[in-house]
């Protein structure tokens, strides 16, 4: 896709660089965004910038976020057209990031605005509180499942290809590419999601939420085989009791599952 300068009368396209064109590089990148995240998602609140606190590994998220909903965010940035290799350095990251407490969180953006040599340092708990508290009425950090949020010049088609399979497979994904452009002495950067694809994004995210259920009920079967004659019988009830009996199933499961009754 091309980008226009609209001048008064007519447009003059601007011509499409790399960053290696520019003498940009992954700092330079980094940079831009850091400052502007919502370049990658609106909503996006950097928590921590090179972030690093495990042994025996030299390497670092690029940025630690928070989304628009309280939920850890890894960012992975790289400037060439195939970012290969991120999606599998950005998994490793969200697996080190598993289960960061509210704490944990505070302390990383503490240390990110002392050496930004920010003013406002000591400030790090409340200025998360009031991000949390714009999406949540909880006060606390959803790092259960961390995002992953993958930004390149490009995307190479086997990393895409590895990308939707791990969507597939309940990680949550996301790629933006940037595309920069040079008109006379100005240089713009123009961002666009690739995945999931936008228009889809809602349906694919139902699709995963129902392949979740799925896979609990069959789970569910395979333990209790009984219960797969009474999830049956849901079905063939009358549709104002089906409700009723799906939550009574569900509580059934839940009690079993949980060894607080038994099984006859």
């Amino acid at each position: 896709m091309a980008l226009y300068k609209w001048n008064e009368k007519n447009l003059t396209a601007a011509t499409r660089v790399t960053f290696d064109q520019e003498d940009l590089y992954e700092k330079d990148l980094q940079d831009v965004v850091r400052d502007a995240p919502e370049v990658l998602e609106e909503g996006l609140f950097v928590i921590a910038e090179e972030y690093s606190n495990w042994e025996e590994s030299g390497r670092s998220i690029d940025l630690l976020a928070l989304d628009n909903a309280g939920r850890l965010v890894v960012v992975e940035l790289k400037r060439t057209l195939t970012g290969d290799h991120m999606d599998l350095q950005a998994v490793r990251y969200a697996a080190m990031v598993f289960n960061m407490t509210f704490d944990q969180v505070v302390q990383a953006h503490r240390k990110y605005l002392a050496r930004r040599e920010r003013e406002d340092a000591d400030t790090a708990a409340d200025r998360i509180r009031a991000h949390i508290d714009r999406v949540s009425v909880d006060a606390d950090v959803e790092s259960s499942a961390p995002r992953i949020l993958l930004a390149s010049g490009g995307f190479s088609t086997k990393l895409t290809t590895s990308v939707l399979w791990l969507n597939d497979n309940g990680l949550d994904i996301k790629c933006v590419r940037l595309d920069l452009y040079r008109s006379d002495k100005h240089l713009y950067l123009d961002s666009s999601q690739v995945i999931p694809i936008p228009q889809a994004q809602d349906y694919q995210i139902r699709i995963r939420d129902k392949e979740k259920e799925r896979r609990a009920y069959r789970k569910g079967v395979e333990e209790y085989p009984d219960s797969d004659k009474f999830h049956d019988n849901i079905q063939i009830a009358s549709k104002e009791h089906q409700e009723e009996l799906t939550k009574l199933y569900d509580w059934a499961m839940t009690l079993k599952k949980e060894g607080l009754c038994s099984h006859y």
